[in-house]
């Protein structure tokens, strides 16, 4: 099970720094920001799978300031 995680997070990366390697050589500013986006998402989705998803935020109690 380790192993095919292992595979996995590879392949995310390997695939996020062939789009980081795309976006520095095109001139067009739309593919920049698609291979950019992608790369960020694929990232993000190798982090979660690595370290797991994080913890959400604690919800705070909303409180009045009477001056």
């Amino acid at each position: 099970m380790g192993s095919a995680k292992a595979l996995e997070l590879r392949a995310l990366l390997g695939v996020a720094i062939k789009l980081r390697a795309y976006a520095s050589v095109t001139d067009d500013l739309s593919d920049i920001e698609l291979f950019l986006s992608a790369a960020l998402a694929l990232e993000d989705r190798a982090n979660r799978l690595a370290f797991g998803a994080p913890e959400p935020a604690p919800e705070h109690q909303k409180v009045d300031i009477l001056c």
